[in-house]
């Protein structure tokens, strides 16, 4: 059984349940899988707030330029240069 899919917290509250019951593996995993999903969901709030306002401002053909440049640097910076160096070693 995978004791790390018992515990649906969020990290703060799973850390004050577990810390010192020997679970910090489980509490790790859960941490790291609600910081990138929440980063995930940072980048597209961010992006539909841009989108938002350049296609108020300019109109759609840069509103979808400056989204999709946006979105790809948001990938690259927060998603591609860890994991290429997770790659590296």
């Amino acid at each position: 059984m995978r004791r790390d899919r018992d515990h649906p917290f969020t990290p703060t509250a799973a850390h004050r349940l577990l810390w010192r019951h020997g679970e910090k593996e489980a509490l790790l995993r859960v941490s790291t899988f609600t910081a990138i999903a929440a980063t995930a969901f940072l980048a597209a709030g961010m992006s539909a707030s841009v989108y938002l306002i350049t296609d108020f401002l300019f109109g759609e053909p840069a509103t979808a330029v400056v989204t999709a440049a946006l979105g790809g640097l948001f990938i690259g910076f927060w998603y591609g240069l860890p994991l290429v160096r997770r790659l590296r070693g």
